[in-house]
């Protein structure tokens, strides 16, 4: 059975991820960063698109130790997989039936946050639901009330390259900026913390140099493998979980954290990796 204190942490992880405890909670629980690549077009070993999604989050909680994929198949709207913990009912790293793929990090404590809104969870939520394209759920982010502060990565492997396939986006309750590839970005609560433009990949996360570094020497031959291999050059000791997907086969491989503590050997990058194909499930 599910030990009733980690039902209790994470019926309470909207509240204390979304506003000013948070900054509490980070105190606490250190290395909770998280980083996200999407690479594509000439970045790849097959031109195809992939996301990696690494989850730096709070080992000792143990919600590894119950890991659940949710496959959704509503009545109306698309049909989607979240990949999640037992308990847990919204969304951090997902892909829905049109090829699209969604992973977020935290981007620091703003003045401003509020509870009064869509938290981010549940945003992913509906937007795997209801948007379509990379486009629409654009929309969707720009039009909603939002709470907190974070940087969603969306990609869509029916977009064109250059414009389409992948976006990451700045967000807090008053603005959202959005970065396509090729762009280089700069982190504005570290201006130190620099993110150089490679053209067919969007990237960013909690080691810049070393993201940029790995990207590079993968460039034109970014597959699964050395997605996993870039995992563990740029996990946190608090690396709970990754997602890699390829949204355009609906493919995705995963992996969890061994223990609750905070060794380099118990990182999610270091563990098994398990291969999902949900091309069935969601079509």
């Amino acid at each position: 059975d599910l030990p009733l204190r980690v039902i209790h942490w994470l019926h309470c992880i909207p509240e204390v991820s979304e506003f000013g405890p948070k900054e509490q909670l980070s105190k606490t629980f250190q290395s909770t960063f998280c980083s996200n690549v999407a690479a594509f077009g000439k970045a790849t070993a097959d031109g195809e698109l992939y996301q990696m999604r690494v989850l730096d989050w709070i080992r000792q909680l143990g919600a590894h130790q119950y890991p659940v994929i949710l496959v959704h198949q509503p009545d109306a709207g698309n049909a989607s997989v979240t990949f999640s913990f037992a308990g847990f009912i919204g969304c951090v790293s997902g892909m829905n039936e049109k090829q699209m793929a969604f992973g977020e990090m935290g981007y620091g404590d703003p003045h401003g946050e509020r509870l009064d809104g869509i938290p981010f969870i549940f945003l992913f939520r509906k937007l795997m639901r209801e948007a379509d394209t990379l486009m629409a759920a654009t929309e969707m982010i720009e039009t909603a009330r939002r709470t907190c502060s974070y940087v969603y990565m969306i990609s869509d492997a029916k977009g064109k390259n250059g414009t389409g396939k992948a976006s990451l986006f700045v967000t807090d309750p008053f603005r959202v900026q959005i970065f396509k590839e090729n762009t280089r970005l700069v982190d504005e609560r570290d201006p130190d913390d620099i993110y150089p433009a490679i053209d067919d990949v969007v990237y960013g996360g909690a080691k810049p140099e070393v993201l940029h570094e790995k990207v590079t020497q993968y460039y034109g031959r970014i597959d699964v493998s050395s997605l996993k291999n870039m995992a563990k050059d740029v996990a946190l000791k608090g690396n709970i979980q990754n997602v890699i997907f390829k949204p355009g086969t609906l493919e995705a491989w995963v992996s969890n954290a061994a223990n609750e503590k905070r060794d380099k050997e118990g990182r999610a990058c270091n563990q098994e990796w398990f291969y999902f194909n949900f091309g069935k499930a969601l079509n």
